[in-house]
């Protein structure tokens, strides 16, 4: 038959009439008065090759009731030597592609606005469809007030008091990351010590963003003032805020050489680029996860559910066993280090990460240290003059911590790094001496914790204490307060 004509799957129930097979010849009509011969029903057709009834019935669809539905619509068939060949539609699978992306595209849409009409009619649902931050003009960003223990002010508290007795300046170690609020440590600072506490700190921070809204911070007329320093990546965190979202340019070194040096430096190489890579471990970030972050309910959602209880900022971490903290720290040997040192006392390290935000001999990093020296020089002059104290918190790193019960003659990035993050609390506790201002260091407390078995740090990656490591930072403070001031 060649590559021949092109037929329906019905067709093949019965040979090509004459009129098809000789184009020419015309089509054969009934006679005045005749009626056209009726078709014979298709389990009557002939098939070539049937051996026996089923045969015959099988290119109608039978399947042995008297309902025969045949097939709902032909497929076109070309005949071949040696067989039948089916033959899509043009442009048929393109097609389907394009309905399919198409009708997904339409479902993530009426989710993304079912789920924003959610949150902005029931305040409940904002929790569940929103960042737990939203963008600020002087610090960056603040906290979310749609969710709980977040007050009018977007910081971690009940509520905004008309009168603080302290106000504490921090990060993510002072804001209680990983615990419920009523656990972070300013929160137990005020029941140990019978003082109120305001706490103005957020993941990302340094406590010298206290003074971009250093208003707000006299405004609750406090006592004392807390300018909780953590080694881990306050010098970093103060370079993005002066350099990176343009605040207090006044900290900036006069040197204009240097000055020029960090300009080509973020040029080329930008820092906030590097940290990126360092904190996910040389992983690429997905493309489009920063902009469905910041812009996306519906993203918020289904992280919600793949975490099955929100934000470990506002919440708690997720649980993990030791072993898969282990495994996960040979899949990325250059980023994390598993130790051991028995039941309790086990963590897993990131030298890496930390020894990147102290690594002072990068231009950026030096500037951050500077700019920190300066700030806190500007904020006991401030304090003095709205008649507060002071106070310098020294929050070391977990690699620090848990330093006596590692052999460090082995670990040599680890040496480099208790050698940076030794020089950076000598030059806070210089400068708070030049000052005359306290500088109270939670170290000892935080090792005595650790020798006790509290486990103050989790064994995953997280560096931030547990419930007891933040307790042993409110004890330290509690105490000195108590005695000192």
């Amino acid at each position: 038959m060649g590559s021949g004509r092109i037929f329906r799957t019905g067709d093949l129930a019965r040979p090509a009439p004459l009129h098809s097979r000789w184009p020419g010849r015309p089509r054969s009509t009934p006679r005045l008065g005749q009626r056209r011969a009726r078709r014979r029903p298709c389990h009557d057709r002939y098939v070539p090759g049937a051996r026996d009834r089923a045969d015959r019935l099988a290119p109608c669809g039978w399947t042995g009731s008297r309902i025969r539905p045949g097939p709902a619509r032909p497929r076109p068939l070309r005949l071949r030597d040696g067989g039948a060949e089916h033959l899509d539609r043009p442009g048929s699978a393109l097609t389907r592609l394009f309905k399919g992306a198409l009708f997904v595209g339409l479902c993530l849409l009426c989710g993304e606005l079912a789920l924003r009409t959610a949150g902005a009619l029931w305040s409940p649902a904002s929790v569940l469809v929103a960042h737990h931050r939203i963008h600020d003009e002087h610090l960056g960003w603040r906290l979310n007030p749609d969710y709980p223990d977040v007050d009018e002010w977007c910081f971690r508290n009940d509520s905004v008091p008309e009168q603080a007795d302290v106000v504490i300046l921090g990060d993510s170690q002072t804001y209680g990351y990983g615990v419920p609020a009523e656990l972070s440590w300013p929160r137990q600072l005020s029941a140990l010590s019978g003082r109120s506490t305001y706490n103005i700190a957020c993941s990302g921070y340094s406590p010298i963003h206290g003074l971009a809204i250093w208003e707000d911070v006299v405004s609750l007329e406090p006592q004392i003032v807390v300018a909780a320093v953590y080694a881990g990546n306050d010098l970093y965190d103060t370079f993005s805020l002066v350099y990176g979202h343009g605040q207090l340019s006044h900290l900036r070194t006069p040197d204009v050489a240097l000055q020029s040096r960090i300009a080509e430096l973020e040029v080329n190489n930008p820092l906030a680029e590097q940290a990126r890579s360092v904190t996910r471990m040389g992983r690429r970030p997905w493309p489009l996860r920063d902009v469905l972050r910041d812009h996306s309910a519906l993203f918020h959602f289904l992280r919600h559910l793949a975490n099955g209880q929100g934000s470990a900022a506002l919440t708690g971490r997720a649980g993990g066993t030791w072993e898969a903290a282990q495994q996960r720290a040979r899949q990325h040997p250059d980023y994390l280090d598993a130790l051991d040192g028995g039941a309790d006392a086990r963590t897993t390290l990131t030298v890496t990460k930390r020894l990147f935000a102290m690594d002072t001999s990068d231009p950026r990093i030096g500037e951050g240290l500077q700019m920190t020296l300066r700030a806190l020089r500007e904020m006991s002059q401030r304090s003095a003059e709205a008649g507060a104290r002071l106070l310098v918190l020294w929050i070391p790193t977990k690699e620090l911590v848990f330093a006596p019960l590692i052999n460090a003659g082995n670990r040599p990035r680890l040496q480099r790094l208790i050698k940076a993050e030794t020089r950076f609390q000598t030059r806070v506790r210089q400068t708070a001496a030049e000052l005359g201002v306290p500088c109270v260091d939670a170290l000892p407390s935080l090792r005595r914790s650790l020798e006790d078995g509290d486990r103050p740090y989790p064994e995953s990656a997280d560096g931030h204490p547990t419930i007891a490591g933040y307790a042993s930072i409110a004890r330290v403070v509690a105490d000195f307060i108590a005695v000192e001031l």
